[in-house]
């Protein structure tokens, strides 16, 4: 018995869907994996800026609002950038 044109078209757009789903599950496992990478990179890049400012004891390191490290300059009851020299 041939099938009909309809369950052949159907049959195909689930090889298709199927197809897609999976594809979509690989890509996804990509991008988390791409993303612990990137923290993993970003991590050692902050402990190798923290191993180099305790080093060089010009400044002392603070974290910024976005949390990146940034060099300061203790005064008293301030924190003023190193940027902003007085």
């Amino acid at each position: 018995m041939k099938p009909s044109a309809m369950m052949t078209r159907l049959r195909h757009f689930w090889i298709v869907a199927t197809w897609l789903r999976q594809e979509a599950v690989t890509s996804a496992g990509m991008m988390v994996l791409q993303r612990r990478e990137s923290q993993r990179r970003s991590l050692q890049k902050a402990d190798h800026q923290l191993k180099d400012a305790s080093q060089n004891e010009v400044g002392q390191m603070g974290v910024d609002w976005q949390g990146n490290l940034r060099r300061v300059r203790l005064l008293d009851d301030y924190v003023v950038p190193i940027e902003c020299s007085l």
